[in-house]
Parts: C-alpha cells; structure tokens; sequence
C-alpha cells in the first residue's frame, strides 16, 4: 500500500496543473477581465498538459519502468519487486497494465485487497489472475 501511495505522489504535479487549469477554465460570474485574457483557454491547455503528465508519468513508472525491473518508484523505496510467480523475472509493461485492470475485481467489496492477509503467497485476487507475486528486495 505504501508503494502505491508514493506512486500517486509521482504524479501529484500533474494532479495540481490539471486542477489549477480547471479552475482557470471556468467561467467566473460577472468578469469579464479573464475571459478578455483568455482565462479559459489558457486553462483548458493547463488542464490537458497536466492529464497528459498524469499519464505519461503513471505509463513510464507502472508500467514501462515496473515491468522491466519490477520495481515501480514507490516499491523500490519500499523494497519490493512484482515478478511472475513461474520464473521470478519481471512481467513486462503489458502484463503490468493488465495487472492493474485486474485490481478492479479487488475492488469488489475491498476482498481482494484484504486477501493477502491470509494468503500464504500474500497474493490479491489481480496476483492470482496475473500469476505474480510481490517480494520483498
């Protein structure tokens, strides 16, 4: 969990230009002064550039750079690795991406995410469905 927390933080920069775009976007009662500047355009463009380092950063850091050494930038800090469970080598940025649409069933009743704390493995259900394991580094 905390891996994941400090991989949101990564993209926190992007999180705060969208915001800030978007409330430069939106119109404001009765001034014209932002609206004469283009106010509004200069936010949407703020808000597009944030959503695309969102996604930029999360597709480098989840994906591309997890799947070829297993470690997203918040598990290296916290010292864990995601590997397939057959051969304990990285899974790749597809199977990386698959991995994190496979957290949806987790997200059922938050079961998935709870799982680990029984399983021998200490696999979620989206580890299970991938073949993957966390270790520790």
């Amino acid at each position: 969990m905390g891996a994941l927390l400090l991989d949101y933080l990564l993209i926190l920069p992007g999180w705060l230009l969208a915001f800030f775009g978007l409330v430069l976007a939106t119109p404001s009662t009765g001034s014209r002064s932002r609206a004469a500047s283009g106010g509004p355009s200069v936010g949407v463009v703020l808000a597009l550039v944030g959503y695309a380092l969102m996604l930029g950063l999360t597709i480098w850091n989840r994906y591309i750079r997890a799947g070829r050494t297993g470690q997203s930038w918040g598990k290296k800090v916290v010292g864990i690795r995601l590997v397939r469970e057959s051969d304990l080598r990285p899974i790749g940025a597809g199977m990386a991406s698959v991995r994190d649409i496979a957290h949806i069933v987790d997200g059922f009743f938050y079961q998935g995410y709870l799982w680990p704390l029984w399983d021998p493995k200490r696999q979620t259900f989206a580890d299970r469905i991938c073949s993957t394991v966390i270790l520790a580094h």
